[in-house]
């Protein structure tokens, strides 16, 4: 038997970013790639998520699992802090370029 077969690899999610802490009140913006994805948050009442901009407001000190879903269904997930002494201002966490 001879032939060919195309095989196709769907890429597992990202969730980019140096800062996982927020204040009550503060936001973060974490970045997921691939592009597309919807985000979640495992606990709202500590921390929300925008599902489509990523970006995190800290509600009540405490912690979530912060998720990043593709349509492809893989997710990846990250904890977000939230505490007194995290960022009360906007911050963008963006990837480091591909080398």
């Amino acid at each position: 038997m001879s032939g060919s077969a195309t095989v196709s690899i769907d890429p597992l999610p990202t969730i980019t970013g140096t800062i996982f802490t927020v204040a009550p009140g503060g936001t973060i913006t974490l970045t997921g790639t691939p592009t597309g994805g919807t985000w979640a948050s495992g606990t709202t009442s500590v921390a929300t998520i925008g599902s489509s901009t990523g970006v995190v407001t800290g509600v009540a000190l405490g912690s979530t699992l912060i998720s990043y879903t593709l349509p492809t269904g893989f997710r990846m997930t990250h904890n977000v802090a939230v505490t007194a002494s995290g960022h009360r201002e906007d911050t963008t966490i963006t990837p480091a370029p591909a080398h």
